[in-house]
């Protein structure tokens, strides 16, 4: 080998270093990178922001009935108000559902599935119905259930008829005055039933 050769040699070993250090150099240049914190570092001089949207849920506002009086024929048939009268009205500026029902007995009542069919004092088969929907009985929603009907869907400005219903059993209360048997409690989310 002579000297010329040797020394292309070198340099050509030392070129290569150098492209190898300017490499790696460009792999760690300044370049935008997600930090722990979710935030981006940017040395580059300019970044980008994704921004989403989502509801809370506990800022939902929803108009329901206050107060349902019913009405006892001697047959046991409960009266209830109009289904116009037991509107349930979205006043959220987006689409809501009624996610979950829970119905609880008070007074000494207790909610049955058919009144008809039952020797329990005091039974109550109440069916909470959306309109177009299917009906719910109280007896099966006494814990918080979900409602996986798409009638208990209410887009932004809209509203839903609910009709109330049902019967009373083996009555041992004095009905002469009116009292409270049961509250229902309505629990919104956003979004549709689909």
């Amino acid at each position: 080998m002579t000297f010329e050769t040797a020394r292309n040699r070198g340099a050509r070993i030392a070129a290569t270093a150098i492209l190898g250090c300017t490499l790696a150099a460009a792999a760690v240049a300044p370049a935008p990178a997600l930090a722990e914190d979710g935030t981006t570092r940017t040395e580059t001089g300019s970044a980008s922001s994704a921004a989403f949207l989502m509801a809370d849920s506990s800022k939902i506002v929803a108009s329901v009935p206050t107060r349902i009086d019913f009405a006892v024929n001697g047959d046991g048939t409960l009266i209830g108000p109009s289904a116009e009268a037991l509107k349930i009205k979205n006043e959220s500026v987006f689409g809501i559902r009624v996610a979950k029902l829970k119905a609880e007995a008070s007074n000494g009542f207790t909610f049955v599935a058919d009144a008809s069919k039952t020797g329990t004092d005091n039974a109550v088969e109440l069916n909470i119905t959306p309109a177009g929907g299917a009906t719910t009985k109280a007896a099966h929603v006494t814990t918080d259930t979900l409602l996986p009907d798409p009638a208990w869907s209410l887009d932004r400005g809209g509203s839903v008829n609910v009709e109330m219903g049902g019967a009373v059993a083996n009555v041992t209360n004095d009905l002469s005055a009116s009292q409270q048997f049961a509250t229902i409690n309505w629990t919104f989310a956003p979004g549709k039933i689909s």
